[in-house]
């Protein structure tokens, strides 16, 4: 091999020596970099994770509230609905004895009506009955 071939390979070997060296360098520098930004989005991360459970914690506490102020209102409005139920219960049952005391009064009122009507029809029976005997008797 001659000089000038030995002279080419050593440029050669030098040129690939310092092109390792730079992919090293690279290497380590992207390196350092991936584990800065590992580093950010794992704070990200934690800070997200953080502002979403005050989020959700915060949330529960307004569910939370509102339930307890629909339960309330609907207790209201039961309460309500039950006063309202007993108070037409109640007048039903007023209603109800009025009317079984009208009734018991009108079948009062149409038994003196009959027994008016079958006196009366006695009266006029016994009434043409008499008739009838006093023409029998003019008649003999």
């Amino acid at each position: 091999m001659s000089d000038e071939a030995v002279e080419t390979l050593k440029l050669i070997w030098g040129e690939i020596k310092l092109l390792n060296s730079k992919i090293d360098q690279t290497r380590e520098e992207l390196s350092g970099r991936l584990d800065q930004t590992r580093e950010e989005l794992s704070g990200r991360l934690d800070q997200t994770r953080v502002e979403l459970s005050g989020r959700l914690d915060q949330t529960r506490e307004e569910l939370s509230g509102r339930l307890d102020q629909t339960r309330e209102e609907l207790s209201g409005r039961l309460a309500s609905l039950e006063k309202e139920v007993s108070e037409l219960r109640k007048r039903m049952v007023e209603s109800e004895m009025r009317l079984a005391t009208e009734v018991v009064a009108l079948v009062g009122i149409m038994k003196d009506v009959r027994d008016s009507l079958l006196k009366a029809g006695e009266t006029r029976m016994n009434l043409i009955e008499e008739r009838l005997a006093r023409l029998e008797q003019k008649v003999s």
